[in-house]
Parts: structure tokens; C-alpha cells; sequence
């Protein structure tokens, strides 16, 4: 059942953060649309605008940052760590992604190798020094504590830069197991490299 348009009207509101423009190449990206929305039911239509509380600053920039990496070519490496942006700040430069299960990741104990929960961590922070900088800086050192077994399931993993200067950017990621436990914590530092100038 339809209801009356005259009742049901629906509100869009434009939830772009400051930092993504059509400068950025986002413009392009989203099927015609000029930016990403986020759309109101008519019962809410009396409610506050959305916030990042609500999440919708989220939803939105991690639809623009995952169709941004769609658009470029990929190396073949990230066949193997598969994943899905489920949050995304582009202004901090975090980032929560959702890594598939690999079959092929599993060690002697049922649990994923510790040497590709590292490379799932190097994701983390390689994209989130992405939305940070808008361009891929590479991994020159890297920390890692492993805090527990981590099961072959779905993970989730966060990553946030903590600090962007002249040389280096400096981050932190953290990854959990599908029960919810904390499996590596770790610290990284990428190299900026600077960008060549405008003849």
C-alpha cells in the first residue's frame, strides 16, 4: 500500500564531511549523484539532523571510500585479504573493515597464521592513512602484539591514524576474532612521500 505523497514526503540530507569533494574525484563516483545522502523516513522527518552518533556520517564516507578503491586497479596480492568498509572517517583517517574468511590462512591449531593477521594489519593502515591522505603510503616498520588465538571466521579490524607529518605517518590498528576478543594490537609508521610538483 502507497502512501499519500502529501504524507510521505522524504527528506534527504547532504552528510558529506568538509574534506570530500568533487576536487577529491568523489563527484564521478557515485552513479550521478554529486554526493552521498543520507534519507530520512517520513516519520522521522520532525527528528534532529543526522550526526556521527548516528552513524550516517559513517554509512556515507564508507560507501565514498570503498567505491574510491573500487575505481583503481588493485595489486594481486589483495586477492588474499578480501574485505568490506564498514566505517569510515576520512577528516581522522579511520577506518573498520570486515575481512572474509580464508581457508587458506588457517595454521596447525584451527586459528588464522599470525603472519596473515599482520598482513590483514597492513591492510588497516594502509587504508586508513588512504583516507587520510588520499594516496598510498608504504608500510617502513611495524609492531605487533598478538593478544589471542584468533579464530578462522570473519574478523573485524580498526585502524586510525594517530598523526601525519613531513616523513612519516603514524598509526594504530587493533583486530578482533569473530567471538568478540581482541586478537593484535599493533602500531605502524608509513612513509609520506611528497607529491610531484605542478609544471
Amino acid at each position: 500500500m502507497l502512501a499519500d505523497p502529501g504524507h510521505a514526503k522524504t527528506l534527504e540530507y547532504d552528510c558529506r564531511e568538509p574534506s570530500i569533494s568533487a576536487a577529491d574525484g568523489i563527484r564521478s563516483k557515485f552513479d550521478g549523484l554529486s554526493r552521498p545522502i543520507a534519507v530520512i523516513p517520513p516519520w522521522r522527518q520532525n527528528a534532529p539532523k543526522p550526526d556521527l552518533a548516528e552513524g550516517h556520517l559513517y554509512v556515507s564516507n564508507a560507501l565514498a571510500l570503498q567505491r574510491l578503491l573500487n575505481s583503481q586497479t588493485k595489486p594481486d596480492c589483495a586477492s588474499l585479504t578480501p574485505f568490506t568498509i564498514e566505517e569510515a572517517d576520512f577528516d581522522s583517517g579511520r577506518v573498520k573493515l570486515r575481512f572474509e574468511r580464508q581457508p587458506a590462512f588457517k595454521n596447525l591449531f584451527g586459528n588464522v597464521q599470525g603472519g596473515f593477521a599482520v598482513a590483514m594489519v597492513d591492510v588497516l593502515v594502509s587504508v586508513a592513512a588512504y583516507a587520510k591522505t588520499r594516496a598510498w603510503l608504504p608500510t617502513v616498520e611495524m609492531k605487533s602484539s598478538f593478544l589471542a588465538p584468533m579464530k578462522l571466521a570473519d574478523c573485524f579490524g580498526e585502524a586510525q591514524v594517530l598523526k601525519v607529518g613531513r616523513q612519516f605517518a603514524f598509526l594504530e590498528a587493533k583486530l578482533w576474532g569473530a567471538d568478540g576478543k581482541l586478537a593484535v594490537h599493533a602500531t605502524a609508521t608509513l612513509a609520506v612521500q611528497s607529491q610531484p610538483s605542478a609544471s
